[in-house]
């Protein structure tokens, strides 16, 4: 009667240990599947910012042409875009971001810059980049 009882004492610890042993390792399981997430939206951030400057840098260059033709007066020294309306390169759920930009032609002294706006979109699955003149 000692023994069976001592043998079920140990199966319960056994099966105790055994328990923890897996509970201890789903959740390694788990911590390991939640950072190579946030690493791969971390590259998909970092992606999406590569965008808004290539968004950027189309926008000068488009700008410029304008310059040449008169319609706009220059220099552009650079342009500064900002999501409106979510779908900001931080926001994983959007689909697309729209952007407020900004062809600078003058930086002023109080930190604000002055020059042509432009609508901007990019698709964020295609990485397509869209521009206009915000007219």
């Amino acid at each position: 009667m000692l023994k069976r009882g001592h043998d079920a004492s140990v199966r319960e610890d056994r099966a105790s240990t055994a328990a923890r042993e897996t509970a201890a390792a789903e959740e390694k399981a788990a911590d390991a599947a939640r950072s190579e997430q946030d690493e791969a939206d971390e590259i998909e951030r970092s992606i999406r910012r590569d965008a808004v400057r290539d968004l950027e840098k189309n926008i000068v260059k488009s700008a410029r042409k304008v310059v040449k033709t008169g319609y706009f007066d220059g220099p552009i020294l650079k342009a500064s875009c900002t999501a409106t309306g979510g779908g900001s390169s931080d926001d994983l759920t959007a689909i697309t971001g729209t952007f407020d930009c900004l062809a600078v032609t003058k930086e002023n002294a109080d930190g604000t810059m002055s020059g042509y706006g432009y609508d901007g979109t990019i698709d964020w699955d295609s990485g397509t980049l869209g521009w206009e003149v915000d007219n």
